[in-house]
């Protein structure tokens, strides 16, 4: 007896370890992806054939509609993985937009995987030079229910446009470049991978202008739609285009079901990362693959998984509130972007204060102060590489360069303690008071 027990065990270990080498032989998945003649499908086609060569799990390529189609394939059960535009995903997750009173969460993110530029074409003859110069012009905003139309609507709504202050025409690309060819159109959006096949034909042989999103409208749509980031086209990605282009981008990423195991995404988020240099000798959006890039801008979560290979590298940090006492944990934020804040009450002057800071690592770096109402007459001793300036009634302190491993507050039931993190609004003083049975709760911010 104790023969063949000690034979099925070693069988047993035979059998477990090429299971766990390989993601497991009997395992297959489809990845939906896009049109044949799409970038997800050409990408998608490379990454499944290599990831299957590294990880031994084959993967079958199927040709869809892309995003919102992947995404609802996925919660059907007909695909495993697919290609999906972040914000795309974002109006799914939250049952929005594209998906209005259809909620899907019934998948994760695995990566995020290249920018895809939100892009603003226009014919110089029409004297358009701004965003803000569209308002009351023929604009092409994309297909009809398009990623591409929302976030056109979502840029001009930040420059005080709405669609019914232009005249709105719902073009795909290739027609868009045709008709502003043809001086049928003003300008129009796109929101591709650059350089964009149908642009990079229409400017070999029609003067056109890209027009920038600045600093200011930038902050203002990523405040609010943190799936965006900012961009910039290099310079040269198209005829006549001299100067890199700044704007706002999206990001094309693998999402997977939310079945799949545990150890299965991690293989293939691994074997994506591991084997970058034969991606990007296959395809050229294999250039743009780094773990920091896959996690930032993010807003829906990641798979148990990815997040096991991110947090591994260091990639992916959290930011923990605890109280400082006790210390038992009240919640947990993905850190994606790295830069947080922290608002509430000055206790001396009684001054609405943010401070922002930069995580890096485990380090937490104060950047600066703003005093939303700092009186006229006051100042502050400012140390060396600090600056000051106003703005309105507010005064900003810059340049603070402090590091800290934690932070430490004393939350009060009167005057909200507010922490803004990637997009999201948490109350510190919400958290700590329920816990506290309404008395000052002492809480530190530490990243995990």
């Amino acid at each position: 007896m104790m023969g063949n027990n000690r034979h099925a065990v070693t069988m047993l270990c035979l059998t477990l370890v090429p299971c766990i080498v390989a993601g497991c032989a009997g395992e297959k998945i489809r990845m939906a992806t896009g049109g044949s003649t799409a970038t997800y499908y050409s990408f998608g086609s490379v990454v499944g054939q290599i990831l299957t060569e590294h990880t031994k799990i084959p993967i079958t390529i199927q040709s869809t509609g892309a995003s919102k189609a992947n995404i609802q394939l996925i919660d059907s059960g007909e695909v495993e993985i697919a290609i999906v535009q972040n914000d795309i995903m974002d109006y799914a997750w939250k049952g929005i937009d594209l998906f209005n009173g259809e909620k899907i969460t019934s998948f994760a993110c695995m990566a995020a995987l290249f920018a895809e530029a939100c892009q603003v074409i226009a014919n110089p003859a029409s004297g358009i030079r701004t965003i803000a110069d569209l308002k009351g012009r023929n604009v092409a905003v994309g297909d009809a229910g398009s990623g591409t139309e929302f976030n056109a609507r979502q840029i001009l709504e930040a420059y005080g446009i709405g669609f019914g202050e232009i005249r709105k025409q719902n073009l795909s690309f290739g027609a868009s470049a045709d008709a502003l060819r043809d001086n049928k159109i003003d300008a129009f959006f796109c929101v591709a991978g650059a350089p964009t096949p149908a642009i990079v034909d229409l400017a070999i042989n029609k003067n056109v202008i890209f027009l920038d999103i600045d600093d200011a409208h930038a902050e203002k749509l990523i405040n609010k739609y943190p799936f965006y980031t900012q961009f910039a086209i290099p310079s040269g990605s198209y005829k006549g285009q001299n100067d890199a282009v700044q704007t706002l981008a999206v990001k094309a990423a693998f999402i997977v079901s939310a079945k799949l195991k545990e150890e299965t995404v991690y293989q293939l988020t691994k074997a994506l990362f591991e084997n970058k240099a034969q991606i990007e000798a296959a395809h050229v959006k294999g250039s743009e693959l780094s773990p920091s890039y896959a996690v930032e801008g993010i807003s829906v979560p990641f798979h148990p998984g990815a997040e096991k290979y991110y947090r591994e590298i260091g990639a992916l940090n959290y930011m923990e509130v605890r109280d400082t006492v006790s210390g038992k944990v009240y919640g947990s934020w993905p850190l994606n972007g790295g830069e947080f804040s922290v608002e509430f009450v000055h206790s001396v002057n009684q001054s609405p204060v943010r401070e922002t800071f930069c995580a890096a690592g485990k380090e937490i770096g104060l950047n600066s102060v703003r005093f939303f109402s700092f009186g006229a007459g006051m100042q502050s001793d400012l140390e060396e590489g600090q600056t000051m300036s106003r703005d309105g009634d507010a005064l900003v302190i810059s340049g603070i360069n402090r590091s800290f491993t934690e932070l430490n507050y004393i939350v009060g039931t009167e005057s909200d303690h507010r922490l803004f993190i990637d997009g999201e609004t948490v109350s510190l003083t919400g958290l700590a008071s329920a816990k506290s049975r309404g008395k000052n709760a002492h809480i530190t911010l530490r990243i995990q």
